[in-house]
């Protein structure tokens, strides 16, 4: 069962679409976006053995090894190419900006949820010509703000 902050999160990818879990942690929220049919394929990512570890055991006990797999990378510096949405929740605004800095490339939509330092993401978003299509205030354990962040096409 997802909480309230990635029930939010899940709600904001659009139907179809090829997503990365940066940071999946424990792989609810890849796991529920295919069991609910919002995705076909999810690229669950992780910068650590642990976490990947827990998340491959709960995609195996789901049976959905086919359309989930796992990354072990840092965050968007590999992603791969038939990504289109990516999504950074539960992370600090100084690491996303890093995360995006980083970057190999950036899929056509990013949802981000940050837990910090949102001044500043939200900056960094604006100077680099992000559009946030979508926000949402939420509390969950305290105040979450999660927004749907689209690069404009030119």
């Amino acid at each position: 069962m997802l909480s309230i902050r990635l029930k939010a999160v899940a709600d904001l990818v659009d139907s179809n679409k090829i997503v990365a879990d940066i940071g999946c942690d424990h792989a609810l929220l890849s796991i529920y976006l295919v069991e609910n049919g919002i995705s076909d394929k999810v690229y669950a990512i992780d910068n650590k053995k642990g976490p990947l570890s827990t998340a491959n055991k709960n995609i195996e006990l789901a049976n959905l090894n086919e359309k989930i797999k796992t990354i072990l990378d840092d965050g968007l510096t590999h992603l791969p190419e038939d990504v289109d949405i990516a999504i950074m929740a539960g992370i600090g605004g100084i690491l996303a900006i890093n995360m995006l800095e980083k970057a190999s490339r950036i899929p056509e939509c990013m949802i981000i949820q940050a837990n910090n330092h949102l001044k500043e993401l939200r900056s960094y978003l604006s100077d680099k010509g992000y559009l946030i299509e979508k926000e949402e205030i939420l509390y969950d354990s305290g105040i979450f703000h999660s927004f749907k962040s689209c690069f404009p096409s030119s």
